[in-house]
Formats: C-alpha cells, sequence, structure tokens
C-alpha cells in the first residue's frame, strides 16, 4: 500500500465531511492531490449523487495506481449506486485480491453475490471471511444470511458473536436483540434492548426497537411511551413514527400537530404528507386526504407505492376513472406494484367486472411465484366469491412458503371451518402453532372454536396463551369478553371490554361492543359516547352506525333506530348486512313497502348479487312467515351452498324439514351439521326445541342437559327451563332458573321472560306481569314477549294492559302481516279475540273484577256466583277454574275403576288417507295402548255416523262448519255423547299407556291448560255425561246460528270450560260428580300435546283461518 499523504490539506477536508460541507471537502480533497484523497474526492462525488463524477475520478486514479485497492473498491461502490451489480462484484474481488487486508471489500463481494441471488457462494465468501478473522461485520452478515434462510437459531447465535466482539457499536447490539424477537424470545429481546439504551442512551434505534416490541407484545401505553422517547431523540424522524403512533391511538390532534412542525422546519416532505392523509381519512375527510397525498406524489413522482395510495383515496371517493388512470400510472413506474393491481381488481368489481377482478389478482400471485400479499388477498377475492377450492389451493401454496406460513394456515383453518368442519380447522391451527408455538392469531382462531363449541376453560386457556405471545393483545381481551358473556359474568365482560380498548385504541371493534354492553345497562349516553369516538373515516364506521341503530332500538324508538338504519345503507350501499337489517326495521315499524324495496337495493348494489348468503336468508325468513315453505327452503338451500360456514341456513333446513313432515330428515340435518360446527349451543337450541315440538320430550331433555354439562351457557338454561315449563315440570325449570346469572341484555330479558312464565304456570300472574313487563323493557321489539305478558295479564283481568300489550305487538308484526295479507288489528288473533270476549259483558265483567277482590277465602265462592247469574261468561268460568286450582279444590281422583269410559281410542283426520307425520303420532297410541281399540275417523265416515247417530242439529252444523277442526269439536262431542271413549287430537303424541290416567273413577276427564281452560284435545268420557251432552247442544246451536265466535270459543276449550266451570258452581246439579280435571304435569306426563305437523303451515290449521271476521254479540247459553 502507498504511504500516507501529509495531513494538512487531508484533515481540513476531513473536518469539513465531518460538519456536513460536502462540497468544500470535495474541493479540499481534490487539492490535496494525493491517492488516499483523490479517492475521498470520488467519495464525496457519490455522496453528492454525482455517479458520472465518481466513477471517472476513480477510474483515472485506478488507471494511474494499478496496484491501488481503495479506488477499487470506490469503483465497486460507484458501480452498486449506478445499479450494476456484476461490475460491483467484480471490482470488489479486484480490490481483495490487491488488498488481502481489505476486509470490507471481501465484506462487500458476499453481499454482492446475495444480490445476485447466488446465496450459497455468498454464505462461502462469508464463512470464509470470519474463520479467518474475527470480523464482527462478517458475523454480522452471516447472521442476515441464516435468518434470509429462515434458520432464526444460526442468526442468534452469529449476531451474538457479533456484539460481543463489537459492543461499542449499537447496530451490533441491536442486530441481536432483534434476533431475539424473531424467535419470539420477546422477554430477553426487551431486557437486551433496555441494556442497549442504557449503554447508547442517545441511540435511537433502541429506542424504535422497544416501540416495535411494545406494538408486537400488544402494549399500547407502553408503544406509546417509547415512541414519546424515541421523538426526544429523533425529532425528524422519531418525532414522525409518534405520529404514526397517535394516529393508531386515534390521537389526531397531536399528530397533526407534528406533521404540520416537521413541514414548517423541513419543508415538503412525503412522510407527513401521508400522515395527514392518513389523520383526514380518519376524521371522514377523504378530500383533504387525497389532496396530502397528491402533494407527496408530486415530490415523489417516481414511487408506485405512493401513486396506489392515490388512487385507492380516489376510489374511496367514488372516482372510479381517477382510480384507474393512478392506478396505471402506479404500474407504468412499477409493472409489479401489488397494490396498484390490487386497486386495478377493485376497479374492475366496481365496474362490474368480476371476472376481470379475479383475473387481474390471479396473474399478480402468477401461481405462488408472486408476492404473498397478493395470494393473501387473492384468497380473499376468491373466498367472497364463492371460489372455495380454488382459495384453499392458494393457501395451501402460501403455507408451503417460508414468507407466509404460519399465517396461510391460519386462513386455510378458516377456510376449511367453512368447508370442512371443526376437526379440519383445528388441525390446520395445529400445524401453524407446530410451526410458530406462539402465533397470537392461531391462539385467537383455537379459543373462538372452543368457546363456540362451550369449552370455556381451553377456550380461556387459548385467549391466555395469546395474551402471554402478545401482552395486551386486543383480540384476545375481546375474546375473553365474549367468554365472559356466554358464562354470563357481564362486570368481567366490561372489564375484559375496557383491556381491549387500553390495548389497542387504534382498533374500534372492543369500543363498538363496549357502546353496546353500556347501553344494554341503561348508560345510552355513555355508548352514544363511545360510539361517536369512532370517526367518520374508521373502517368501522358502517359497524358503529349499526350498533347505534341498535341503542335506539333498545331504547323503544324503533323509528330512530330505521332512521340511522335508513342514512348507514345510503352511505354504504356495498354493505348487503345494512341492507337487510335496515329491510327487518322498516317491516317492524308496519312499512313493508319500505322493508322490500331495501332488500331489492342490497340486491341490486351488492357485486354478487342476488346471492349475498345474508340477503338471500332475509328472503327465506319472509317466506317464512307467509307459510311458503317450498320458497324458504329453496332461499335457505341457496344461503347455504353460497356460504357453508354460517350456521344458520343449515340450522333453519333442519328445522323446515320437520315442519314439512320429514322428522327424520330434520334430525339427521342436524347430526350432520353437529358434526361439521361441532355440539354448539345454536344446534342444541334448534335440535332440542325441534325434539320437543315433535313430543319426543325426553330426548329434548337430554340434548339440553348434554349441552349444559358441557357448559352452563345462560341461553341454554332459560331454553330448557321453557321446554320444562311448557311440559308442566314446574321442579325442572325452578332448579334450571336457580342462581343463574346473565351478562347481555338478550339473555337477561330472556330469564325475566322464563321468570314469568314459571310464574303463569304457577297462576301467580302478579309476578308473571312483573316479570314479564320486565322482559319487554329490556327487549321491546320482542313481540313473543308481549303476547305472553298479554296472556298473564288477561288472567289477571289487568284487561287495560292486556290491550296495551296486544296493541303493542300488533303494531310490531303490522309489516309481516301486511305482506301475508293479515289483518293489523289486535283483536284478530286468539288473544284479542278472548279480551274481546272478556269485555263483552261489562255487568258480568265489573262482577267478576269485584269477586277477584275478595280475600281467598271466600273468592271461590263469589266467582262461582258470578258463574250462576251469567253461566255463558267465558271469564268467569276460566277464572274459576284457576282459582279453583290454586286453593286445591280440583280432585286429582274421584273414585276407582275406569268410571265407565270404554277402552277406545277415536282420532280425526279429513281425509280418508292420513301424512305420514301425523300417522307417525297415530301410531303411538296404539302402540302403546294395546289394550285399547284405536280408530281414525275421516269426514267422510264421520258425517256418515252423524247422519245414523247424531241429533239432526248436530249433523247439519257438521255440515255447516268452516274449519276442520271445528267439524273434529262437534264429531268428538256427538262421538263420546253416545259411544262414550278417549279422545285424541291427531297431534297429540303418546308417551305412556294412559289406562293409569283414566283408572281414577271419572266418569269424564280432561285437563286444564295453561289459560285455565279445559282442554278438548285430550277427552276421555263415559257415554250420555250430561257435561257432553250440554256442550254437544251449546255447540250444534251455535254453528247452526252462525255466531261469529272463533272456534276456541264456540266449539272447542272456551265452550267446555263455560259447561264444566258452570256445573261445578251448580254442584246440587251432580252433573260434574265424575268429572275429573287433571292438571297440566298429569296430563303431559303421558301426553305430548299439539306437536308439530306440515298441515299447521298451511290452511288446514283453524288458526289460519280463524280471525277476520264480523264482531260479534252477545252469546246466548243453550240448554240440554
Amino acid at each position: 500500500m502507498s504511504a500516507l499523504p501529509t495531513p494538512s490539506l487531508r484533515d481540513l477536508a476531513l473536518a469539513a465531511r465531518a460538519a456536513g460541507e460536502r462540497t468544500r471537502a470535495l474541493a479540499l480533497f481534490r487539492e490535496a492531490g494525493d491517492p488516499w484523497s483523490r479517492n475521498d474526492e470520488a467519495l464525496e462525488h457519490l455522496a453528492l449523487g454525482e455517479i458520472e463524477d465518481a466513477r471517472r475520478t476513480a477510474e483515472a486514479l485506478a488507471g494511474e495506481r494499478p496496484d491501488f485497492a481503495p479506488a477499487r473498491r470506490t469503483l465497486g461502490l460507484v458501480a452498486r449506486a449506478a445499479g450494476d451489480v456484476d461490475a460491483a462484484l467484480h471490482h470488489f474481488r479486484a480490490a481483495t485480491a490487491r488488498d488481502r487486508a481489505d476486509l470490507w471489500s471481501a465484506y462487500d463481494a458476499a453481499e454482492t453475490l446475495r444480490a445476485l441471488g447466488r446465496d450459497e457462494e455468498a454464505d462461502a465468501a462469508l464463512r470464509a471471511l470470519a474463520s479467518g478473522t474475527p470480523l464482527p461485520h462478517a458475523l454480522r452478515a452471516l447472521g442476515a444470511a441464516a435468518r434470509a434462510r429462515g434458520n432464526a437459531e444460526e442468526a442468534l447465535a452469529a449476531l451474538r458473536v457479533a456484539s460481543d466482539l463489537l459492543p461499542a457499536d449499537p447496530w451490533f447490539l441491536l442486530d441481536h436483540a432483534e434476533a431475539l424477537v424473531a424467535l419470539e424470545r420477546l422477554d430477553e429481546a426487551d431486557v437486551a434492548l433496555r441494556a442497549l439504551a442504557q449503554r447508547h442512551p442517545r441511540f435511537a434505534g433502541a429506542r424504535r426497537a422497544l416501540m416495535r416490541l411494545a406494538a408486537r407484545r400488544g402494549d399500547a401505553a407502553m408503544r406509546l411511551d417509547e415512541a414519546r422517547a424515541l421523538a426526544a431523540l429523533d425529532p425528524d424522524a422519531g418525532a414522525l413514527d409518534l405520529a404514526d403512533v397517535l394516529l393508531d391511538h386515534s390521537e389526531r390532534a397531536e399528530a397533526e400537530t407534528i406533521c404540520v412542525r416537521h413541514l414548517v422546519r423541513r419543508g415538503a416532505a412525503p412522510r407527513p404528507l401521508r400522515q395527514l392523509a392518513r389523520a383526514a381519512r380518519q376524521t371522514g375527510d377523504p378530500e383533504r386526504a387525497l389532496a396530502h397525498l397528491r402533494a407527496a406524489a408530486r415530490l415523489l413522482p417516481a414511487d408506485a407505492t405512493l401513486r396506489a395510495e392515490c388512487a385507492g383515496e380516489a376510489l374511496a371517493l367514488g372516482r372510479v376513472a381517477q382510480a384507474k388512470a393512478d392506478a396505471e400510472a402506479a404500474l407504468a413506474i412499477d409493472p409489479t406494484a401489488p397494490r396498484a393491481h390490487r386497486i386495478l381488481a377493485l376497479v374492475a368489481r366496481a365496474e362490474g367486472r368480476e371476472a376481470d377482478a379475479l383475473d387481474r389478482m390471479r396473474a399478480l400471485w402468477a401461481d405462488g411465484a408472486g408476492p404473498a400479499q397478493a395470494g393473501f388477498e387473492l384468497g380473499t377475492d376468491l373466498r367472497a366469491g364463492g371460489v372455495f377450492t380454488d382459495a384453499a389451493t392458494v393457501y395451501e401454496r402460501l403455507a408451503g412458503r417460508p414468507d407466509a406460513a404460519p399465517e396461510a394456515l391460519v386462513e386455510r383453518a378458516l377456510l376449511a371451518r367453512r368447508l370442512d368442519g371443526i376437526d379440519a380447522a383445528r388441525a390446520r391451527l395445529d400445524e401453524a402453532l407446530h410451526l410458530s408455538p406462539g402465533h397470537a392469531r392461531a391462539l385467537l382462531c383455537l379459543g373462538d372454536i372452543e368457546r363456540e363449541l362451550g369449552r370455556f376453560e381451553a377456550a380461556a386457556a387459548a385467549y391466555r396463551a395469546a395474551l402471554e405471545s402478545r401482552p395486551g393483545l386486543g383480540w384476545a381481551h375481546v375474546g375473553l369478553a365474549l367468554l365472559a358473556e356466554a358464562r354470563g359474568d357481564g362486570d368481567e365482560a366490561v372489564s375484559a371490554l375496557r383491556a381491549a380498548i387500553a390495548a389497542d385504541p387504534g382498533e374500534s371493534h372492543p369500543r363498538i361492543l363496549l357502546a353496546q354492553r353500556l347501553a344494554e345497562r341503561g348508560d345510552g349516553d355513555g355508548a352514544r359516547a363511545l360510539l361517536a369516538g369512532v370517526a367518520p373515516g374508521d373502517p368501522r364506521a358502517a359497524e358503529a352506525a349499526l350498533a347505534l341503530a341498535r341503542i335506539w332500538r333498545l331504547d323503544g324508538d324503533g323509528a330512530g333506530a330505521l332512521r340511522v338504519l335508513e342514512d348507514a345503507a345510503r352511505r354504504w350501499p356495498d354493505r348487503p348486512e345494512i341492507a337487510v337489517e335496515t329491510a327487518e326495521e322498516a317491516l317492524r315499524q308496519g312499512q313493508p313497502e319500505a322493508a322490500l324495496a331495501w332488500l331489492s337495493v342490497g340486491e341490486a348494489r351488492h357485486p354478487g348479487h342476488p346471492g349475498h348468503p345474508g340477503l338471500l336468508e332475509a328472503r327465506a325468513r319472509l317466506a317464512l312467515s307467509r307459510d311458503d315453505l317450498e320458497a324458504a327452503v329453496a332461499l335457505f338451500d341457496e344461503a347455504a351452498t353460497a356460504d357453508p360456514g354460517r350456521l344458520g341456513p343449515p340450522l333453519m333446513l333442519a328445522r323446515l324439514a320437520a315442519m314439512r313432515g320429514d322428522p327424520a330428515s330434520a334430525l339427521g340435518r342436524f347430526e350432520t351439521i353437529a358434526q361439521r360446527f361441532g355440539e354448539r349451543p345454536e344446534l342444541t337450541l334448534a335440535r332440542a326445541e325441534t325434539l320437543r315440538q315433535l313430543g319426543r320430550i325426553a330426548e329434548a331433555e337430554r340434548c339440553f342437559d348434554e349441552s349444559l354439562a358441557r357448559a352452563r351457557v345462560p341461553a341454554v338454561a332459560i331454553a330448557a327451563a321453557l321446554a320444562a315449563i311448557e311440559g308442566a315440570r314446574l321442579p325442572r325449570a325452578e332448579a334450571l332458573l336457580s342462581g343463574l346469572t346473565t351478562a347481555t341484555r338478550a339473555d337477561t330479558a330472556r330469564l325475566h321472560f322464563a321468570r314469568a312464565q314459571l310464574a303463569a304456570a304457577g297462576w301467580d300472574f302478579d309476578r308473571a306481569i312483573a316479570e314479564g313487563e320486565a322482559a319487554v323493557r329490556l327487549q321491546p321489539a320482542d313481540g313473543w314477549y308481549r303476547n305472553r305478558l298479554a296472556h298473564a295479564a288477561l288472567l289477571a283481568l289487568d284487561l287495560p294492559r292486556a290491550a296495551r300489550a296486544l296493541r303493542e305487538g300488533a303494531a310490531l308484526e303490522a309489516g309481516a302481516n301486511a305482506l301475508r295479507g293479515k289483518s293489523a288489528n289486535p283483536s284478530q288473533s286468539h288473544y284479542g279475540q278472548l279480551l274481546d270476549e272478556f269485555r263483552l259483558d261489562a255487568e258480568a265483567l265489573a262482577a267478576l273484577q269485584a269477586a277477584l277482590a275478595e280475600p281467598p277465602a271466600v273468592r271461590l265462592a263469589a266467582i262461582a256466583a258470578c258463574l250462576r247469574a251469567c253461566p255463558d261468561h267465558t271469564a268467569s268460568s276460566v277464572l274459576y277454574l284457576i282459582e279453583a286450582r290454586r286453593q286445591g279444590a280440583l280432585a286429582t281422583r274421584v273414585g276407582v275403576g275406569v268410571g265407565g269410559v270404554p277402552r277406545a281410542i277415536h282420532q280425526f283426520w279429513t281425509d280418508d288417507a292420513v301424512p305420514a307425520d301425523v300417522a307417525a303420532y297415530m301410531a303411538t297410541w296404539r302402540d302403546l295402548n294395546p289394550r285399547f281399540t284405536h280408530r281414525v275417523w275421516s269426514e267422510r265416515e264421520a258425517a256418515g255416523w252423524l247422519a245414523a247417530h247424531a241429533p239432526p242439529a248436530t249433523a247439519a252444523a257438521f255440515a255447516r262448519a268452516r274449519e276442520p277442526a271445528m267439524k273434529a269439536d262437534l264429531f268428538r262431542l256427538a262421538l263420546l255423547a253416545r259411544e262414550g271413549g278417549v279422545w285424541v287430537d291427531a297431534d297429540d303424541r303418546c308417551l305412556r299407556p294412559i289406562a293409569p290416567l283414566i283408572a281414577r273413577g271419572a266418569g269424564l276427564l280432561a285437563y286444564q291448560e295453561d289459560l285455565g281452560s279445559v282442554g278438548n284435545n285430550l277427552l276421555a268420557a263415559r257415554p250420555g255425561h250430561p257435561l257432553v251432552l250440554r256442550a254437544l247442544a251449546q255447540a250444534s246451536a251455535a254453528v247452526n246460528r252462525g255466531d261469529g265466535d272463533i272456534l276456541w270459543l264456540a266449539t272447542g276449550p272456551g265452550l267446555l270450560t263455560r259447561v264444566w266451570a258452570g256445573a261445578l258452581a251448580r254442584p246440587s246439579s251432580g252433573e260434574a260428580d265424575d268429572a275429573l280435571l287433571l292438571d297440566r304435569a298429569d296430563c303431559l306426563a303421558h301426553v305430548a300435546i299439539h306437536c308439530l305437523a306440515a298441515y299447521k303451515a298451511s290452511e288446514r290449521h283453524w288458526s289460519r283461518t280463524a280471525f277476520g271476521r264480523g264482531r260479534r254479540t252477545r252469546r246466548v247459553a243453550s240448554p240440554v
């Protein structure tokens, strides 16, 4: 090597360089003139961007001094800066050949080999360099090479030694810490970085790495603290890093101040302009956002990413042509720019060219050769378009790439869950966790699966593992909140949501969930304040609008909810779920035309028109409300095909199979659902309720109990209690509800409702009203709660309350009834007719109300007096039987033996051929009662029998009867009056032999319904029983007169109730001496009543045709 120059001019040049005076340094190096200074002159040209001047100077020096290695090295640096990598490698090798001690050139030669893709040669060169000398830089490069190959352990080993060899260089210590992060050894990384910050307190890199580590761990507060510390060390780039963090926290004002201050001090710069664009986007000002981005793009005209950002903002503004032009400009700069390709795909989709959009993303993905992000985006598009098999292929390829797994395995798991079921999804998540045991998203997905299956401990363990991997991870806190809700712990759920917000202030989903929970707890102001914090430009803004509408609904202001929803539907026309919810709210508000119009808007706007599963489900529900089961099945089937991962459609298809008279298919479908989705609470609710409606009571209870053994989910426990109440198993219901806690407003309302039904079943109507009112207050949009509140109020003789409940319920159903072509008048319902009946005779009503006000000791006698005074008063009859039950005045047996009841079971079906589902119910009576004869009568046979054996008035009434059920009422009374026996309705299932029921000495046996009335679906009588004769005469007369009563009042339970109660109120008549009125528990232990059957969804069922007739006149009691 040559001798060093005299220091004078060179020292001045070096001092100028250190001071940043590049032009002066260049002149001084040139003036010095020695080889070293001439080499530095070339380097100064290079630093100033004067590549050609640098090349000419270095080439001249190399030509004059062929053995001068620094000139060769400088030529290598110049070639690298010019993008000529092959020339750079040649010059670095030439420098090393001339000076074996020039380790830097050897190092740069190895790195240039890597840039050329010659990784094995690069690794060999670095190993040779490291073996010859413990050069920290060589070890650092070896560590980087190992990291690039995916060998994190080898990278850590090399970088640890490098940092030990050169502890004075903070960058080496930083490399070591980041290698620890790559291995998920976050605690060790934190210690290493804090030691680095202490050793080099002015080194901004340590604070930046600590900031990133805090973000990785989900510690939002620590991230912000470190960002502030970084900004204090680095007021330029560090301050802008702080602005990014502030924007993540939605603290836009401070972030904007930092950006503006930077622009004032440093002049126009792209990064702060982009940050100002982001702030504008958050505040819902896309015009300003685009203006900032265009200003940044003018500063960096060759930046393809920035031009693509402009395209994205233009597209958000609906300027499709402008977005297309910007994206194409970005591709002109960089044909591989992924974001630009993505924007053009979105443009194609906006123009209705879905196939073109997919083709563009496929081309970018290049069958696995393209960027990983392109693969993920293509997978998302394919899933959204229902092309699930192709999406699976993309994720499989991604999973085989080191730059994409295990994230691709998580995506594949989510797709497998949709296509193949829970087990397949879990297997993929296990693969992801095998590759990365602390992978937070995989753990979150696993926790979600376990939570939805009711495996609460396993879910909690998964969420906690995610938090251990990333302390403060917001989504893990959300999972824990949902888990707490599922367990009924509302306070814990709220705490977890607050933790989620603190962990990730920039993610609005937990904020929206918390707002809904606060609203459910009555803190509407707090809820609205939280939602107001979701900026108009927030990705969750639409979700926030839906939440706000639901808060209005919870407040009982459906009109306000509809206004919010309509605004949201106009603002986000491509969000079909908003159109669906808007349509459903319009229907609740009695606007059926608007409801249909909003559904049509959603179908027209959605790119997959009309196949979005949510829209299909909405149409299916409308078809179901019209009793168009065929259309509902077709729509739900289409929805299930469009998105196999949705649980709702297959559940409804199973329920519809049962409704259409195919219970075997229904239960088979439930089994298939369980295999795909697991034993989820939603499945339990649907399957158990279907079993109950099919009369398979023990199986329904077993289904509930197995689910509750896995996890005591409040909704399941409440549903099990309601099923027990329906079956008159009140102690079971009491046990299920005892000590039950709820976390959501919906569950709390359900609990009040269940307690109301339990109280009503025990004839405590005051408590039933109080609990029912509480349920209605919590869920004002639920019509069924109001229906049952009307039931309790009616039987408490609180008729104004009953009328109000029916009126409000009818208003909620007005829109749906309009679509069905039915009246919205609250009187055109079963309870509405009973209310009219109760109010029809004001004098009798006043007397009854006075009787009810009497003390218990004399109340029954007072009601009996009302009955004797007005024997045709249904209200007095019902309340007499209820009071008699309360006071234990109704016997449980009247003697021994069968009381003269023949061992013959009679059933009725209009047609000669009985449908299979009804025939299956009928078969249970034959199978379980082999000592009884069994006959099914058709209308034709009944008419023949009546013509031969019944009084002419009865035969005439049978011919005149409007509904099949009315004909059955008349025939049942006529047949039992003459021949006696046991009458059973066609939709009742026998659960156990009935011989013990009729072996209580009764000549007439029936049971008491939940209305307090006498049920006629199970009726046993000896021939000629006076109460049956009286009921037959009154029924025949009513039909022949053309009375306007519904059949329940004219020929059914209402009639029987008046006759039975009237006889009990006149004990001297002796007509009821051998009449036994069972309580519901006695009866329902043997019989499952009113079971599901296909005919009930048709006009054959009496409830479909009973309403809509003229006003009734006061009834005239008929003598026997």
